[in-house]
């Protein structure tokens, strides 16, 4: 799914590709790669939105996923998730998962199987890249229960999440940015 607008509207582009059953269940249709771009304002998604790769970028405008929001990228190898501003902030409240779901045994001959996701934030021309408390970032590896009830983990590689941002005079010359 491409989209190149002067405007979007991505909650109801989210809604256009889903449908929910009598049962309440909801299918996401274009689940293979969203590639959104909107050429002037904000792009503001409450809903979820389920691809293996997804990417926001607003050219003259920010990028908030609300509370509400999430993108959903997780597979069997974690997905990709890049939201690009400029001129705007990118804000997260809600919930990016490019966590991989394939559990692997052995690192040795594992390639890129059950690896993690990568997470790409940026924002230029003055805008920053804000997670507000609560959000959550997920580019992590599977997870399973033994037998004895302990939890296991994957021998597969994490993923990685990637800020980008002008920098700041505030936090130039920090050492510790926690």
């Amino acid at each position: 799914l491409v989209v190149d607008a002067k405007t979007v509207a991505v909650d109801e582009l989210a809604d256009a590709v889903a449908e929910t059953t009598a049962g309440g269940t909801r299918t996401t249709h274009f689940i293979g790669q969203w590639d959104v771009r909107q050429r002037s304002g904000d792009l503001d998604l409450t809903k979820t939105v389920k691809a293996s790769q997804v990417t926001f970028a607003a050219d003259n405008g920010g990028i908030t996923v609300a509370a509400t929001g999430k993108i959903d990228a997780s597979g069997a190898r974690g997905g990709e998730i890049s939201l690009y501003s400029r001129n705007g902030d990118v804000r997260l409240s809600g919930a990016l998962l490019a966590n991989a779901t394939q559990f692997i045994e052995n690192a040795s001959n594992q390639g890129t199987r059950g690896r993690g996701g990568k997470v790409t934030l940026g924002a230029e021309g003055g805008g920053k890249v804000i997670t507000d408390a609560g959000s959550v970032i997920d580019v992590g590896v599977a997870t399973r229960t033994k037998e004895d009830g302990t939890t296991e983990t994957s021998a597969a590689q994490g993923g990685k999440v990637t800020f980008r941002a002008g920098q700041s005079a505030e936090i130039a010359n920090k050492t510790d940015l926690n």
